[in-house]
């Protein structure tokens, strides 16, 4: 009888037991059987539920353990495995989808399309070169860039003084003189519309003017008064220019500090000429509109020994007395301290009035004005800023009465007090007035 020790599958002998062999043998056999199951099979530790169909599908393999222990962990089922059935991608082209971590479609559809996109926040491009003439997008740095350039897209730098001048046609634009830099222009037969000349440059000669004939003058010599210039060159300095027809302007003779400029009739030249010492000065002018009180209080100072007021188409309402008091020491006086006499004449009448102790001056009494019968009167002011002398005034002028009646008045007035005159006070003991009231200073000697 023959022993089969065969360590593998493989090499198991067939024949062995043959049908004479002794049982005794048989024991060995088997466990010589097993031995080699276990060593053909040594990570078998379960039962195997493959058939010999699907063991059958490695038939041919060449994977190695590495390779199969890829799919270590694997729970895909075989419809999902199945999915993949016909396909026919590199291991390169399945890389590409590694590190993929959403859906690549989703990815896809957030991206703007090529036709079109409607782009939002701040997109940003390549700076195109200056003078770029392709379809290239222009950023704003391209565009900035572009339009301080020396030059346009396929135009040449012009220098200075030059305009771009069109060809007529696209792309044909150059450089051109417009003005050369010497500031002249050689036209032919042409009409300047409203042309602008450079100022006259004093002594150059050089520069020109229209004239009245549409010609141009040369400022070479000095530009007459029908071409609109002065005839002349230079002027008298500190002199008023004067018209002279169409000869030549003229320039009076510069005056000395404090002349005034004075007519000397038709045909003669005005002349500065010093004011008279007894001019009289207008200080102040008051339009009394329904007035109750007029203060005059401007300026009486020691500028001028004598003041002179002027009341002119003064009308009273609602009463028939003017009265006036004095302002002295820097406030109106109300007490009895007044003096005054007054004189009234009517044609062939006459009236005299005084008053003492009073406390107030009256002008005139009984007076009727309208517009068309006025008070004007005339008072003098000597002396108001003494302070020795007592404060007085002077009147005269005229009036009317009932019928009417021309009065002609004429008074005098004061206060005992000594102090500096700053102003005069004109009203009614009740209603109001309407009037002008100037008033000038004597000017001193």
């Amino acid at each position: 009888m023959t022993i089969d020790n065969a360590q593998y599958i493989g090499a198991l002998d067939t024949t062995i037991p043959a049908n004479g062999d002794l049982k005794a043998e048989w024991p060995q056999n088997a466990r010589n059987l097993k031995t080699a199951l276990k060593q053909s099979f040594p990570a078998v530790t379960g039962a195997v539920g493959a058939s010999h169909t699907e063991l059958n599908i490695l038939d041919g393999a060449t994977v190695t353990t590495a390779e199969l222990n890829i799919l270590d962990g694997v729970t895909a089922t075989a419809a999902e495995i199945n999915v993949l059935d016909g396909l026919t991608p590199t291991t390169t082209e399945l890389n590409f989808v590694d590190g993929v971590t959403s859906a690549i479609q989703t990815q896809l559809n957030a991206k703007a399309p090529l036709a079109s996109p409607a782009l939002t926040g701040v997109p940003t491009a390549p700076t195109a070169s200056v003078g770029t003439n392709t379809t290239q997008i222009a950023t704003m740095a391209a565009i900035q860039a572009q339009v301080l350039a020396a030059s346009l897209p396929n135009e040449s730098a012009g220098t200075l003084g030059q305009g771009l001048i069109s060809g007529g046609s696209p792309g044909s634009a150059a450089w051109s003189d417009v003005v050369t830099p010497t500031n002249t222009k050689t036209l032919t037969n042409k009409t300047l519309t409203a042309p602008v000349i450079a100022t006259i440059v004093s002594g150059a000669g050089t520069n020109t003017l229209p004239t009245t004939t549409g010609t141009l003058l040369s400022t070479a010599a000095a530009v007459s008064v029908p071409q609109g210039g002065t005839g002349v060159a230079t002027f008298t300095d500190g002199g008023v220019l004067v018209g002279n027809g169409t000869g030549n302007v003229q320039a009076t003779s510069a005056g000395i500090l404090g002349q005034v400029l004075t007519s000397g009739g038709p045909g003669v030249d005005p002349t500065f000429q010093t004011v008279a010492s007894s001019a009289l000065v207008l200080l102040s002018a008051v339009s009394a509109v329904a007035a109750t009180t007029v203060d005059i209080e401007t300026t009486f100072d020691s500028t001028y020994d004598a003041y002179l007021l002027v009341i002119s188409g003064l009308t009273l309402s609602g009463g028939n007395t003017l009265l006036a008091r004095l302002k002295i020491g820097g406030a109106y006086i109300t007490t009895s301290t007044y003096g005054w006499l007054r004189e009234e004449t009517t044609g062939s009448s006459y009236g005299g009035f005084t008053g003492s102790s009073q406390t107030e001056i009256t002008v005139y009494d009984s007076a009727t004005t309208n517009t068309a019968n006025p008070i004007n009167l005339e008072f003098r002011i000597n002396n108001p800023t003494s302070t020795v002398q007592v404060k007085s005034v002077a009147w005269n002028g005229r009036a009317t009465r009932a019928s009417p009646t021309a009065v002609r008045i004429s008074g005098a007035g004061f206060n005992s007090g000594t102090a500096a005159l700053t102003g005069i006070r004109f009203y009614q003991s009740s209603g109001d007035m309407t009037g002008g009231f100037n008033l000038y200073g004597y000017k001193k000697i």
